[in-house]
């Protein structure tokens, strides 16, 4: 889980990227459906990279691969998930590091000679298959993103109507 005042240093990329499937999607449902249809389809939309710090994702990756170590045979989600770093996630965070976790492990495979910091940083910045957020956080923070826009433009124009 996320510590509590920590700042997210690619939010601004992950909105502009969450912004940019809003757009898509509204144009593709303009007529066919409402703004709910827009969220819905945008929790399936592909994201141009997994949005997750890379020493947030080492941290959980490596404890993740700690726990498999602790086990025979194949892992389960809920042992890949136990301890320290690795509590009171949601399920869609679930799925992006079991998802991130795979492609590490694949990665290491084929270049065994890489580092997992390496790896880490690697597969963060491959193509996501989705944003991992619900549907509705996603429309919050669309809509957060929305009023900060309007303020601002709001705050610019601010002379011209006084």
């Amino acid at each position: 889980m996320r510590k509590r005042g920590s700042i997210y240093e690619y939010k601004k990329e992950m909105e502009q990227d969450l912004m940019r499937v809003y757009r898509e999607k509204l144009s593709e449902y303009l007529g066919n459906g409402g703004l709910e249809d827009v969220f819905r389809a945008m929790t399936q939309a592909p994201a141009s990279r997994f949005w997750v710090s890379e020493e947030r994702t080492f941290t959980v990756i490596s404890a993740m691969m700690k726990n498999s170590r602790n086990v025979r045979g194949r892992a389960t989600q809920e042992i890949l998930f136990s301890g320290k770093h690795l509590e009171g996630f949601s399920q869609s965070k679930k799925k992006m590091y079991m998802e991130i976790y795979g492609r590490v492990k694949e990665w290491r495979r084929q270049r065994p000679h890489d580092s997992l910091i390496t790896a880490v940083s690697k597969v963060i910045m491959q193509p996501a298959p989705c944003f991992y957020m619900t549907q509705g956080t996603i429309r919050r923070t669309v809509y957060k993103i929305k009023r900060r826009w309007y303020e601002e433009r709001r705050h610019k124009l601010k002379h011209i109507f006084m």
